[in-house]
Order: structure tokens, then C-alpha cells, then sequence
């Protein structure tokens, strides 16, 4: 994932920092419970999370395609406020 600066000379400001460093700790949560051997739902549902912080959106959603046809079903359902 690349996030753009302001300005081009500069490293990233104090907003752009603070999602970078969410964003990381989000996905190494998502790595730390795969190393672990977390449930699918639970490691589905940590990564839909990390993804809305990194990408800052109200909502993300984590769809996997079936098996068995051409669909793609949702496994996991983030959103940054219950009324979502």
C-alpha cells in the first residue's frame, strides 16, 4: 500500500504517520493470529478491520469466493459505528 504525502519533499505528516502506524499494527495482528492458528471468522473479521484503518473507509467488507459456484459470499463485516 503507498499513501501519498502533501508534499513531495517531505516524509509523511503527522496524520499520514499515525494511519501508516495503525495500518501496520492492524495487518501484524491479522499475521500474528494466522501464525497462531486462529479461527477463519476471527482472522476474516481482524483483517476487514485493518483494512478499513488503513484505507480509512466506514466500512469494509471481506468476501471469499464459494467453492462450489461463481459467488462470492461475505465472511466479514467491519464498520466504524454500529449504525453501519
Amino acid at each position: 500500500m503507498t499513501i501519498a504525502s502533501q508534499t513531495r519533499n517531505e516524509g509523511p505528516g503527522p496524520d499520514e504517520a499515525r494511519l501508516l502506524d495503525a495500518a501496520g499494527q492492524g495487518f501484524a495482528e491479522v499475521g500474528r493470529q494466522l501464525a497462531e492458528g486462529a479461527p477463519l471468522a476471527e482472522l476474516l473479521q481482524s483483517l476487514a478491520k485493518a483494512t478499513a484503518v488503513a484505507t480509512r473507509a466506514e466500512v469494509a467488507v471481506v468476501r471469499i469466493a464459494a467453492a462450489a459456484d461463481d459467488w462470492m459470499v461475505s465472511r466479514a463485516v467491519y464498520a466504524s459505528s454500529p449504525a453501519l
